[in-house]
Order: structure tokens, then sequence, then C-alpha cells
């Protein structure tokens, strides 16, 4: 249990030292002086998260190594990223942009709709991304410790919460930068001691051995999901230049593939050892728990809890951000000490809120892949707004019949990775039907 409390204390101490001698743009925006590695590095740490080690691990538990393809989706979707970088960065430069949302305002200067729709879906969007990493991260606390969930729940939450407030942006890359190399060096270690008679039968690596609908459905959930994530756009804001930015999102492409790999082979060798689990989403609980030997085991938790926290902080910003400039200030413009005060009360509320609400909810694979829906049905409206010349109503109708749908199978409680893509279809036609209509009824340029 010591790995873990030299851990929490470990994120503390950078929290507290980002935020020595910081100026508010520092807090919000990391000076905007990110180089390669920190984005590289920073980016990972952000999408190695609950998601991937609950949710992914279960069904490389449940069908084998060909959920690995949620990784090439998401290497894909960087590479996609990249190639949008440049009017992107130039733009955050110019009007010295902060949260997603504000490249849409801007876009869409004469009418809000668009923006606001963007930020609402966020909020909801990172909010539920929050939930995931508060429960799935205090359920490895209690495996480990045997505490009690709810006590797990709090120490997760309040120390978070307590890095954040303190440091803010800065804070978060910089934690973000040690425990991806924390991941890395820890997760290898873990691969190469796993026994040998845990040692997964490669059978199980069959590319499609998911089925090609799950298969292609993780590709997309990674593809499109990556091009929307308001944290990436965040670090893109906060580069040094855009070539720093396209080289960090180079070397993530990289890393993010050999990671999941890893894990998809710790959660293959816990099938063989413990097979027929009652929930899945736990195979790496039960993986590095009791497969591993009693002097990894800290290690190996340590892994899972340096992921979890790594994402929770970049949750828990990109909300706190989003409600104080995507709302609060978006009709009266603060002086930045103002700005930082408000972002920290923020993030406060915000982490209460998730602390309160994952103590009440625990189903992980639900909120999961209904977040996935909702960001796979914001990309038809980003990649318009990007690379053609939609008007603002085409795009607030996409985002919100997309958000609809989603709704719709939450729900309905048919929610699984083939529907979470019906957001797509639905959001598309949504922005074609509607942009069409408008160009044959002549309501004048685009904005």
């Amino acid at each position: 249990m010591w790995y873990v409390i030299a851990y929490l204390v470990a994120v503390l101490v950078i929290g507290v030292a980002a935020a020595r001698r910081q100026s508010a743009e520092g807090f919000m925006m990391a000076d905007r002086q990110l180089g390669a590695f920190a984005v590289g590095s920073s980016v990972s740490a952000g999408f190695f998260d609950a998601f991937v080690l609950a949710v992914y691990a279960g069904y490389v538990y449940q069908y084998g190594l060909s959920a690995l393809w949620l990784f090439v989706g998401v290497a894909v979707g960087l590479g996609v990223f990249a190639l949008m970088a440049r009017p992107i960065k130039e733009a955050s430069d110019a009007g010295r942009f902060h949260t997603m949302a504000d490249y849409f305002f801007a876009r869409f200067p004469r009418d809000a709709k668009p923006g606001y729709a963007v930020a609402g879906l966020l909020v909801v969007f990172f909010l539920a991304l929050l939930l995931v990493q508060f429960i799935f991260g205090s359920q490895v606390l209690a495996f480990l410790t045997g505490w009690s969930y709810t006590s797990c729940v709090l120490i997760v939450g309040i120390v978070v919460m307590l890095y954040m407030v303190i440091g803010g942006f800065r804070a978060s890359v910089r934690t973000d930068v040690f425990q991806w190399l924390l991941i890395v060096l820890l997760a290898s270690i873990v691969a190469l001691v796993v026994r040998r008679d845990l040692a997964p039968s490669w059978a199980a690596a069959r590319p499609l051995g998911i089925g090609i609908g799950k298969s292609a459905a993780f590709l997309v959930i990674g593809t499109l999901n990556t091009i929307v994530a308001a944290d990436l756009w965040q670090r893109a804001y906060a580069a040094k230049s855009v070539q720093s930015l396209r080289r960090g999102l180079f070397l993530a492409a990289l890393m993010l593939p050999l990671a999941g790999a890893v894990i998809g082979i710790i959660a293959l060798a816990t099938r063989q050892q413990f097979p027929g689990l009652d929930d899945p989403t736990q195979a790496l609980l039960y993986g590095f728990g009791r497969a591993l030997g009693e002097g990894w085991r800290g290690l190996g938790f340590v892994v899972l809890f340096a992921a979890i926290m790594s994402s929770a902080d970049t949750m828990l910003f990109v909300i706190g951000s989003s409600v104080v400039k995507d709302f609060a200030e978006r009709r009266r413009r603060w002086t930045d000490a103002r700005r930082v005060r408000l972002v920290r009360y923020a993030l406060g509320v915000a982490g209460l809120l998730g602390v309160i609400v994952a103590i009440a909810v625990q189903d992980i694979l639900t909120i999961a892949l209904s977040i996935a829906g909702l960001g796979i049905g914001l990309s038809p409206a980003v990649v318009a707004v990007r690379f053609f010349d939609p008007r603002s109503i085409s795009v607030f109708v996409s985002i919100m019949l997309g958000a609809a749908a989603v709704g719709a199978l939450l729900l309905s409680g048919y929610v699984m990775p083939e529907t979470s893509l019906v957001s797509l279809p639905v959001a598309l036609v949504a922005l074609l039907i509607t942009e069409l209509l408008a160009r044959i009824r002549g309501r004048g340029k685009s904005d």
C-alpha cells in the first residue's frame, strides 16, 4: 500500500510546484509553451483512462486482442487531428482560446448557439468521463486496501481536486508527464513478470476475433472520439508551435497502441487464470491483484491508479474551464485573476459533484459507451466546421440530434459498442438536411 501513498504524495508535490510563480495564463494554458514530449505524454496519459482500463480490458478478456482496434482508431484520429492542427493552433493563438467551444464561438460570431451546444455537450461528456475515472479508481483503491468504496471515492476525489485547484492546467500537464512515464515503466515491468503459466493463448490474438461489427465499432469510436476530444484541443492550444504539436501527436500515436497491447496481454492472461468473471470490466483488478506475485502487486496497482488519476485531472479541468469561459464569462469579460479564481471554484464544485454521483452510481460500461456515442455525434459538426463552410443552424441541429440519439439509447437500455455508433448517421444526416434546406431557402451567407 505504500506504493499508492508515495504516488499520491508525488502528484500533490508536483501540483504544488506547478503553482509556484505561476501567471494566470500559466494556470489556464501553461503559458502556451508545451514542447513535443509534453504534448505527446499528456495526450497519451489523457487517453489511457478508466474506459481503457475497465471497458477495453473487459472486451479483451471476453473476445481477445482484436479489441485493440480501439487503439488503432485512436492513432488514426491523432493523425487526422494533425492534419487539422495548423488552423486550429493559429486561431487559438490569435484569439487566446482556452476551450474547444471558443473555436466555435469565434467561427460563428453572430450566432452563439453552436458554441453553446458544443460547450454544453462537452460538460456533460466530461462529467460522465470524470465519473468513470472516480468509480474505477476507487474500485482499484478498495481492491488494494480493503477500505470501503465510499472512503476510496473521497480520497481519489479530494487528491485530484487539491492539486488541480492549486496548479490548474500546468499541474495537469506536469502530473500527466510523470504519470505517463510511470505507466510505461511499470506496465512493461508487470507484463514481463506475469508468471509463465499465465501466458495467453495466441489464438486469442486474431485481428477480427471480436467480430467485424465490434471491430469496426471500436475503430470508429477510437477515431472520432479522438478528433473531438476537448482535452486534445486544449493541448493543441497550449503547444509551443504547430511543429511541436504535430511531433507530440505522432509520439502519442506510436505509444498508445503499444500500451494498449500490453494491457491486452495482461487481460488475456487474466482470462486464462480466472475464466468466467461475472464482471469482465474488473479483469485488470484480478490480473494485477491475484495473477501477480506478492512482490509486484503494489506496482501493478500503481499502474492502474496512475492511469486513472492522469485522466481524472484532465476531465476536471475541461469541465471547470468550460463552465467559466463558455458560460459564465461569455457575456462579460473578467480580469485574468478573477477568471482563475472562478475556475478554481468550478473545479471544486465539479469535483464534489463527481464524488457524490460516483458514490451513488457504479455502472461503468453503460456510462462509458454512452460517452463514446456523445463524442461520435459531435464529430460531423467538428469536421464540417474545419473543412467546409456550414451554416450555424446546421451545426447546432447536428449536435443536438446526435446527443438526442444517445439519450434515446440510454433510456431504452440498448447501449453497446455497435449501437453507440447510431449518433453518427443521425448527426451527419441532420447536418446535411439542415444545410440543404438552409441553402434552398436562401437564408444568406454562412456566418
